[in-house]
């Protein structure tokens, strides 16, 4: 893979040596075969899938990787990696994909509609994550290290300040405590989560935050559960943001 990412600096993209919040294995990339399920990468931007970039696969499959099931809004660039100087580039335009001579550049790129992934390889991200914690936390190791915790957070209160400085970290620029029903609701205008952000709240002491934020243990949102058993972040529409219906939330 260190080809692929010589790539991408070549072309003026992130590398995922510097910013591995932003590239990802998609967990269900759901209509490519098994075999080939390790030759397709999703570079993500401000919590959308903004490239798919695919190597020794082709652009068959992967186009129909980016039209079907897997994303409710096609990714706006994909690039079929053929060789060690071959490739061939799609962007997508209101009824498909089309190819295109050169690849956009990164300013090009993030100015394009985002995509979105569906339902179905939300819920099965998800579900996989959830398998893997009720295995880790089955081991006495692992419930020891939980049960350190309460040491870190002495407080109720910091939950309130560990919510506030991961909106920070997601890019919101407001933010409101809400009070209904008997339940509190933060909600933020910030990026919508990722694969790598569901990974990060559901595991203790693992981070993908990128460089310059101000968490990056993986621990503040463990924070909540000094006041709830059932934290529960709810992600709404973000592709209208001067809405507050259309903020993520954290139901506590």
């Amino acid at each position: 893979m260190t080809q692929i990412w010589k790539f991408l600096d070549d072309i003026g993209y992130p590398s995922a040596f510097d910013r591995k919040d932003l590239w990802m294995r998609p967990r269900a990339p759901i209509g490519v075969p098994a075999s080939a399920r390790d030759s397709i990468w999703v570079l993500y931007w401000e919590g959308s899938p903004r490239v798919v970039l695919t190597s020794d696969l082709g652009a068959d499959i992967a186009l129909e990787y980016c039209t079907g099931e897997a994303f409710s809004n096609p990714p706006p660039i994909v690039v079929v990696r053929l060789g060690l100087n071959q490739r061939q580039t799609y962007q997508w335009e209101s009824e498909g994909y089309h190819e295109i001579e050169s690849i956009p550049s990164w300013s090009e790129v993030t100015s394009l509609p985002p995509g979105m992934i569906s339902s179905s390889p939300a819920n099965a991200i998800v579900t996989e994550i959830a398998e893997g914690n009720r295995k880790w936390f089955g081991d006495e190791r692992s419930q020891r290290i939980v049960g350190v915790l309460p040491r870190i957070f002495p407080e109720a209160t910091i939950v309130l300040y560990e919510l506030l400085q991961n909106a920070a970290d997601s890019g919101a620029t407001r933010v409101e405590f809400r009070v209904a029903n008997g339940n509190l609701e933060f909600l933020h205008d910030g990026h919508p989560f990722t694969e790598n952000d569901v990974e990060s709240i559901s595991f203790v002491n693992y981070s993908r935050k990128p460089p310059n934020t101000i968490g990056f243990m993986g621990l503040g949102f463990k924070s909540a559960y000094e006041i709830t058993e059932f934290p529960k972040p709810i992600l709404r529409s973000a592709m209208d943001r001067t809405r507050s219906t259309d903020w993520a939330a954290v139901l506590i």
